[in-house]
Parts: C-alpha cells; sequence; structure tokens
C-alpha cells in the first residue's frame, strides 16, 4: 500500500508551491493531456511535478513514463527534474515508512 502523498508533500519535493493553475495540471485525472503554453512558462516544472505526484499517489511506477519534448536540451532537463523529484518521493515514502516502524 502506498503512504498518502499530498500537496504540502509534493511542494517538499519541488522546494516550492506551484500555482494553482500548476496543481491543476499536475494533479489532473490519469488520462490523456495537453499542455500548451509559451517558453518559460514552468511546463517542464509541470510536467516533472505531475509524474513525481503520480509516482507519490502510486498511480505510476516511474520507469512506465514517457515525457516528450520538442528539443533533445528539454528532454534532458525534463530527465533530470523527474529523477530527482522521483528521488524525492521515494525519501519522503522512506522516512514514513522507517517512522511507520519505530512506531510498530
Amino acid at each position: 500500500m502506498t503512504p498518502e502523498f499530498t500537496r504540502r508533500d509534493l511542494e517538499q519535493c519541488l522546494g516550492f508551491e506551484p500555482s494553482d493553475e500548476q496543481w491543476e495540471a499536475i494533479s489532473a485525472p490519469l488520462e490523456p493531456a495537453v499542455i500548451v503554453a509559451g517558453a518559460g512558462t514552468g511546463k517542464t516544472t509541470s510536467m516533472s511535478a505531475r509524474v513525481a505526484y503520480l509516482v507519490g499517489t502510486g498511480a505510476v511506477d516511474p520507469d512506465r513514463v514517457l515525457g516528450l519534448t520538442f528539443t533533445n536540451k528539454a528532454a534532458s532537463q525534463l530527465l533530470t527534474a523527474i529523477r530527482d523529484r522521483v528521488r524525492a518521493v521515494h525519501d519522503i515514502h522512506g522516512a514514513r515508512g522507517a517512522a511507520n516502524a519505530d512506531n510498530d
């Protein structure tokens, strides 16, 4: 069973509080979606946060995610961001698991 993963947990993984619009995209139902926005508007941040959220809630496995970008540079940035955020999710879950084991 996956531990509960909240908006506050996600903010801890991100290191900032997403806007309401970003949160809407991040926490949207698990179905196809498109985000259309200009350069520098936070698409990579939102995409990596969505993957972290979906992994954190147990909706997907991180090795079952496909992220599409238009350039190799953007793909590299997205991969790095996803890896960092998924690692942070695992750190949160690991810390909770250790705390729960201590309380048993």
